[in-house]
């Protein structure tokens, strides 16, 4: 039976951590078929992970693929890849490219795999929107900083207010889920919280390992020996970041009106 489990890491939510320390080392342990993303040069020398960041690129920007990526029958098929929930405001400035809506991605999806695919799970990693919402412009800062009316995130809101339901429309958890819910089914969407992988890191993995079959004690093992993306609390890193978005909400909410916040959030 060939399942695929796809992976949507949304930004900040430890997708490189889970792609780098979990899943490239199952596939190292050939204990499931990872299909990436990731650095493939650095992790493989075949191609498996290249044809799945072209397959993600032909979602994305609606380009045809013809290939087909390796499925394993015997083991479980994973595919990781956090454009997925891209905001294609900050990718069409950054590419020049006209990009899909991801709203469309469940469809493009289905339509591809379902051919030879028996089962098809979806895995969505999540964060507390606020935090969400400031870091995804922090890591598209370079896009902005010459730019005198965007070159803040409090310049950006404010210039963008009126467009910003659109901008962050893929942060409207419920509605992309739906949309996933809709295409594969709701038995089929699993959700896990980046806040637990942070601070109960032993539920988390029991609630991962029920989704990918593999016992939560390997999992656990897997991210003990980690160190990559760890940032020290200090006034630098996440910590940083999640400060300084406590403080914008803090100041978005003496807004007039509160149109910020209330499109936000």
């Amino acid at each position: 039976m060939k399942r695929i489990v796809i992976h949507i890491g949304y930004p900040k939510t430890a997708t490189t951590t889970l792609q780098e320390a979990v899943f490239v080392k199952l596939h190292q342990k050939k204990k499931i078929n990872y299909l990436g993303k990731t650095n493939f040069i650095r992790y493989s020398k075949g191609k498996q992970f290249i044809l799945s960041n072209s397959l993600i690129n032909s979602v994305v920007f609606d380009i045809p693929f013809q290939e087909r990526v390796n499925i394993s029958e015997t083991k479980l098929n994973i595919i990781s890849n956090e454009d997925l929930c891209l905001i294609p405001y900050f990718k069409e400035i950054q590419t020049k490219k006209k990009v899909v809506d991801p709203f469309l991605y469940p469809r493009k999806l289905k339509t591809y795999f379902e051919n030879f695919a028996d089962e098809i799970i979806i895995f969505v990693t999540l964060r507390n929107q606020t935090e969400l919402i400031y870091s995804s412009y922090v890591e598209r800062y370079h896009l902005f900083k010459d730019d005198e009316k965007r070159n803040s995130f409090n310049k950006f809101l404010l210039k963008e207010i009126d467009n910003l339901a659109d901008i962050y429309r893929v942060f409207r958890f419920s509605d992309i889920l739906t949309e996933y819910s809709n295409i594969f089914g709701r038995k089929n969407i699993h959700i896990l919280l980046y806040e637990d992988l942070k601070y109960d890191q032993h539920f988390f993995c029991k609630e991962l390992s029920r989704i990918i079959d593999v016992q939560s004690s390997i999992l656990e093992n897997l991210l003990a020996m980690n160190n990559l993306r760890n940032k020290r609390k200090t006034k630098e890193g996440y910590y940083a970041e999640i400060v300084e978005a406590r403080k914008i909400t803090n100041v978005l909410k003496k807004l007039p009106n509160n149109r910020v916040i209330d499109v936000l959030l």
